[in-house]
């Protein structure tokens, strides 16, 4: 019986494996990791056969004991126990079909229809799987009434075991390493690229925020930079660092990951010898939104690594959910990169690694010294948050928003401070990072990035949290950069996060980026500017050093010609930057402008413009902005429609 079912699993597991290498793959699906066929079928076998395998040898246990008597019971009951073992798997096939096929009455788009469906097919597969494991109950005992045919059954079944078993460990294995067409020297530096989720510019204490040791020793290794985002929430914000060019560039919204024509600079590093692997938390960096590219290795915290194909089962689902925010913890994710990097490997460098932790991101938990997670009641000062928290954290944004005009300054304090005890957790756990990258790098120079890809708002301008407005507190990042042959405890010019790629580039002597993405030959001369990103070695390379030998501010604001736009939530607006800090907001869809000084309060001023107010400059850049965007709406770009990932986004306190 058991290597009939085994059979059973093979098959479906093989079925699915077809499926998914002729249509689009799940976001995280096994073949984005590099797992084989072998492997998924393996572990679907598998999950077919331990239940069942359960069910036969307590039955012959109990064989003994009145069984003969209750024979049509106990055979009933294991079966259902197989049965509810079995039909999750069941479940995650017919969901994967539902969600990534094109047939109209198996689509998400039909809820209704779709619930039904699943549930007279799962009715037909019960009733097929009940009459067919009948016959076989029956087969089984008759064939081991003799000897040998018990002799055959246990070697069968052993067999078969210990070959699903290492087909299941085969498929954990980690992907070969692709191979590169280019072999770098060995005075080709490694790269670290160290970024924070939601990490606001003056959350950090070099930056006039509050003490953070942590972040503070390391920026003061290196030359700090007055850091601009080009987008006010993550997805279209690293898109633009990977990308160099601004969020219309590179197609990456609410709808879409990032568009394939795009460059992408880590595809440089691994195409010139490069080791490259990324550490990352946040559901939109998964792998299936395109920010895997150029990495040999990359490891998202909100899969099951190796276990991608059953991460979808109702039981998987559950515990992973459950287990979600300690595997998506800053120091758990540092620690998987300090073991790397601590791991002897003559073969390793060069290498660039990347690690991305989202703890200043929501949900804001109430945190221990180490870490750990307080259902308990709010302590002193936090007590007015009561309605707001949920398992010891603030997680939906739901009631904070719909109180949003009732909120006292004291709950508003409070929320603030429950992001600031987040930035305080995650800066006792940044410095082992740097340390090990360092040591790590004893045969060849080191540079490494510390970055975030937004702020965070705290009713500075009536709104709470982040992907909603192009204020500077949302815009406004730390980045700072050091290593090789760049001066300590030094400031330089400011630079917005579509430069981090050409400027990394040209400090490691590769070539710069070719110049591809959605629609770019529209960009005309006087929009370039603010929609390509530039290499700033030679800013970080002649920056003064403070006499002190701390990092001190610069005294003249000279922030950089910058677009931002893409926002998350609400109409779609666009605001410019100019050289000397003053800055245009338009709402896209009234055509209503504002003008706002980068270098003041951010505030805005003459919100009553309209088109005829505007000057030439503003008038020219907003034209060829238009028309290039009238050209890239046409580029083919597919959306991207996954529950999955909605439920993880929601997990995160995003709403609909």
């Amino acid at each position: 019986m058991l290597p009939l079912i085994g059979l059973c699993g093979v098959l479906l597991g093989a079925a699915e494996c077809l499926y998914h290498h002729t249509g689009p793959p799940p976001i995280g699906h096994l073949r984005q990791n590099g797992a084989s066929w072998l492997g998924i079928t393996g572990l679907q076998a598998l999950l077919f056969l331990l239940p069942a395998a359960l069910m036969i040898f307590v039955q012959r246990v109990l064989r003994g004991v009145a069984w003969r008597r209750s024979a049509g019971v106990g055979q009933g009951a294991l079966f259902a126990l197989w049965l509810a073992a079995l039909l999750p798997t069941l479940w995650v096939d017919l969901d994967y079909l539902a969600r990534f096929s094109h047939w109209p009455l198996l689509s998400y788009h039909h809820a209704t229809l779709f619930a039904w469906e699943c549930f007279l097919i799962a009715l037909v597969v019960t009733l097929a799987a009940a009459i067919l494991a009948a016959t076989l109950s029956r087969l089984w005992l008759r064939w081991t009434e003799a000897r040998v045919g018990k002799l055959l059954g246990i070697t069968s079944v052993s067999v078969a075991l210990v070959v699903l078993m290492g087909a299941a460990l085969f498929s954990l294995r980690a992907p070969a390493p692709r191979q590169n067409s280019v072999s770098a020297d060995a005075s080709s530096p490694n790269l670290l690229l160290f970024t924070v989720d939601t990490l606001r510019e003056d959350a950090v204490g070099v930056y006039g925020g509050p003490d953070t040791p942590g972040f503070d020793a390391w920026i003061s290794q290196g030359v700090r930079c007055e850091g601009f985002s080009c987008a006010p929430w993550t997805r279209p914000s690293f898109a633009s660092l990977f990308s160099g060019v601004a969020p219309t560039g590179h197609g990456a919204n609410r709808d879409r990951g990032v568009s394939p024509e795009v460059s992408w600079w880590p595809e440089i590093f691994e195409e010139h010898g490069w080791h490259t692997r990324a550490y990352v938390s946040n559901p939109h960096l998964e792998a299936g939104l395109g920010f895997a590219r150029g990495f040999d290795f990359f490891d998202h915290a909100g899969h099951l690594e190796g276990l991608e194909s059953v991460e979808q089962m109702i039981w998987v689902r559950t515990l992973h959910r459950h287990l979600q925010e300690r595997l998506e913890r800053g120091d758990r994710i540092i620690a998987k990169a300090v073991k790397w990097l601590r791991q002897p490997d003559p073969q390793k460098g060069p290498w660039l690694l990347w690690v991305h932790v989202i703890d200043p991101h929501l949900p804001y938990h109430l945190r221990g010294p180490r870490g750990e997670l307080h259902d308990a009641h709010p302590g002193r000062g936090l007590a007015c948050l009561a309605p707001f928290l949920s398992r010891g954290a603030v997680r939906d944004l739901g009631p904070v928003r719909s109180a949003i005009d009732t909120l006292s300054e004291e709950q508003k304090s409070a929320l603030h401070e429950l992001y600031r005890r987040e930035v305080a957790f995650l800066d006792r756990q940044v410095t082992p990072l740097l340390q090990a990258a360092q040591n790590a790098s004893v045969d060849r120079p080191l540079l490494w990035v510390l970055a975030s890809d937004h702020g965070e708002e705290f009713f500075e301008h009536g709104g709470f949290e982040h992907g909603h407005t192009l204020y500077g507190e949302l815009l406004r990042v730390p980045l700072a950069f050091g290593g090789l042959d760049l001066p300590e405890h030094a400031s330089a010019a400011a630079m917005k996060l579509s430069d981090v790629g050409p400027t990394v580039l040209a400090l490691c002597k590769l070539p710069p980026m070719p110049l591809r993405g959605m629609a770019i030959n529209s960009v005309d001369s006087t929009l370039a500017p603010y929609v390509f990103g530039q290499s700033r070695s030679r800013e970080l390379r002649e920056a003064e050093p403070d006499a002190n030998g701390e990092a001190s501010a610069s005294s003249e604001c000279a922030p950089p010609r910058l677009l931002a736009e893409d926002l998350l939530y609400g109409p779609p607006r666009t605001r410019f930057i100019f050289p000397g800090g003053e800055g245009l907001l338009r709402d896209d869809e009234s055509l209503e402008y504002s003008r706002i000084d980068a270098c003041g309060s951010d505030a805005e001023t003459d919100s009553t413009l309209s088109a005829g107010d505007l000057n030439q400059r503003e008038r020219a850049l907003l034209d060829a902005l238009d028309r290039w965007r009238h050209e890239a709406s046409k580029v083919p770009h597919e959306a991207i429609h996954d529950p999955a990932l909605r439920e993880r986004l929601r997990s995160l306190g995003y709403v609909n």
